[in-house]
Order: C-alpha cells, then sequence, then structure tokens
C-alpha cells in the first residue's frame, strides 16, 4: 500500500490520540511518541488493511516497561491484534 493511501487512511480513522500527558512527558518526547504511533499504525494497515482500535482510540495505546502497545481490530474479521514498540530511552 502507498503511504499516501496510508496517511490517509490513517487520518480519517484515527483523530489525534490524546495521552496522559502529565505521565508521558516524565520520560518520552511528544515527537517520539507521535512518530511511534504513526509506524504502530501503519503496521497495522500494511497487515489487515482497514482497522478500529480496540475500546476507542484514546484506550488503544498503552506503555508497560518502555513499550508502546496498540491493541486493535480487523474489519474483515474482527479478530483483536496487538503491535508493539521498544520506545527510546530519554532519561
Amino acid at each position: 500500500m502507498k503511504k499516501k493511501s496510508i496517511n490517509k487512511h490513517l487520518k480519517k480513522t484515527a483523530p489525534n490520540i490524546h495521552f496522559p500527558q502529565k505521565l508521558l512527558r516524565k520520560t518520552i518526547p511528544d515527537k517520539e511518541l507521535h512518530i511511534v504511533r504513526h509506524q504502530l499504525l501503519a503496521r497495522a494497515y500494511h497487515k489487515y488493511g482497514q482497522i478500529k482500535p480496540c475500546g476507542n482510540w484514546n484506550t488503544c495505546f498503552t506503555i508497560e516497561d518502555n513499550t508502546l502497545f496498540f491493541w486493535y481490530q480487523s474489519l474483515k474479521d474482527n479478530s483483536s491484534h496487538l503491535e508493539s514498540q521498544v520506545l527510546k530511552n530519554q532519561n
């Protein structure tokens, strides 16, 4: 899938996702978080085409042990999936 169509799909399906900034700013810069979020969304879209979040866009991302997780469902069969990526430690 071309980058333009991925970006177009993500703009439609993934509005601005808000994280508890008070918690995240201590360890992860906003720019890095935005890039990693986008990479996880693009990876999911490449694998399954149209996707939707498990829950909502504010709760489908979580950070555990310096790893960002993204829970989502494929629209084709409503199966749940998980993507993850380790974040750089900025301490």
